[in-house]
Formats: structure tokens, sequence, C-alpha cells
């Protein structure tokens, strides 16, 4: 990473994370009682902190499934539902690969972002 893009990224990074917590000052920062704080938007109930696949555990050059797997039960499991993918992510294949972890589960029990470039 050059010195420029760290230094984009560092400071958008701190930027999001000042937005992100200044409206929890009242809340029980992101977890109550082990699980998420949910906000309810119409008719879906959404987490405040959601999971973004853009940065897999690597084995061997390779995607490794197995903790991707771990990482998605582990979220479920804490109220984490809402996942957050795009085209670019892990070299094109990030919605592949949350696409099969989360087919695991049922369609109705996580909410599934995608960033289109159009």
């Amino acid at each position: 990473m050059k010195r420029r893009e760290f230094l984009i990224n560092t400071a958008l990074t701190l930027g999001m994370t000042a937005f992100a917590t200044a409206g929890f000052a009242n809340e029980q920062f992101v977890f109550n009682q082990g699980q998420v704080v949910r906000r309810k938007i119409k008719d879906i109930e959404i987490p405040l902190i959601g999971m973004c696949a853009k940065l897999f555990p690597i084995k061997d050059e390779k995607i490794n499934m197995r903790e991707v797997d771990d990482i998605v039960d582990y979220c479920m499991q804490h109220g984490v539902n809402y996942f957050d993918t795009s085209y670019v992510y892990c070299g094109g294949n990030s919605e592949n690969i949350i696409g099969k972890s989360l087919s695991r589960y049922s369609r109705q029990d996580f909410i599934l972002a995608n960033k289109c470039p159009i």
C-alpha cells in the first residue's frame, strides 16, 4: 500500500468511526447482554453493526472457507445478520464466497447488501 493510500484509508476509517460512535452516545454501545442492538426501519430490524465481506482469511493463497463459515456463524449467533459485499472485494470473489457461506442459512435470516458500479 502506498503512503497516500494509507493516509486516505486511515482518515476515512477515523472519520467513519467518529461518525458512527457519535450516534451511540446514549446507547450501551453496540452489544446489549451479548446481542447486537437493532433499529427498526420500516418493517426490517437492522443491527447497528454489520459484517463486511472485504477481507477473508487466506491459507495457501486461497480463501479459507472453513474460517469464513466460522466468522459468519459467529456473527449470526450474536445477532449480526447484516452482510455487506462488493464485486471488487477479494479480487472479485467476495460475492461468491459470502454467498456460499450464507447459503447454509434461510434467506429470511440475514440481510445482504451489495454494491454495483452502475
